[in-house]
């Protein structure tokens, strides 16, 4: 198995809103994961992009990781993402997913894929890799999965669906 990859709603999210799933799902190779409250988080999101159903549906991501250290988590939300009390599942995903990726063996050397910019921040604090929809993109295009010009076009294409991935390439050229 390669290195495991936790993308975060916002990423999934991000490939749901042009309906190419499945470039994502090809991307994963099987090594997608993802914590219990990014599960709900895309389920509920669902509602809205249907096309997160064929996430859902694949098995692309494992069954959701079960994160148990409910006050570290909680501190990590509150303290680093700007989650309030009032909303208590507001940064839970990227919480949980830090924690899990920084403090479980089972996961160590894992890759975070997010798009939030505070969480990307501190992902990479941390001593997480951490990518963003950007370097999935980039991805696809070295292993020949799809062209400069279509990874332009793609990301394009999420900005136009009113997606706002962390990084926008200016031209096709940035995605060699």
């Amino acid at each position: 198995m390669g290195t495991l990859l936790f993308p975060d709603n916002t990423v999934l999210c991000n490939y749901a809103a042009v309906d190419r799933v499945a470039l994502l799902t090809e991307f994963l190779s099987g090594n997608g994961r993802w914590t219990q409250a990014v599960h709900f988080e895309a389920t509920s999101s669902a509602r809205h992009l249907p096309a997160l159903n064929g996430i859902l549906e694949s098995g692309a991501m494992g069954e959701p990781i079960e994160v148990f250290e409910a006050d570290r988590i909680e501190r990590i939300r509150l303290g680093w993402f700007g989650g309030s009390s009032d909303k208590p599942l507001e940064h839970l995903g990227e919480a949980e997913t830090c924690y899990l990726i920084h403090n479980d063996s089972d996961f160590a050397g894992s890759t975070w894929i997010t798009d939030d910019n505070a969480a990307y921040d501190f992902g990479t604090q941390q001593g997480i890799l951490t990518w963003d929809t950007f370097d999935t993109v980039q991805h696809l295009v070295s292993s020949y999965t799809i062209t400069p010009q279509e990874g332009f076009d793609l990301m394009k294409s999420m900005w136009t669906a009113d997606r706002t991935p962390r990084r926008m390439p200016n031209r096709w050229q940035d995605l060699q």
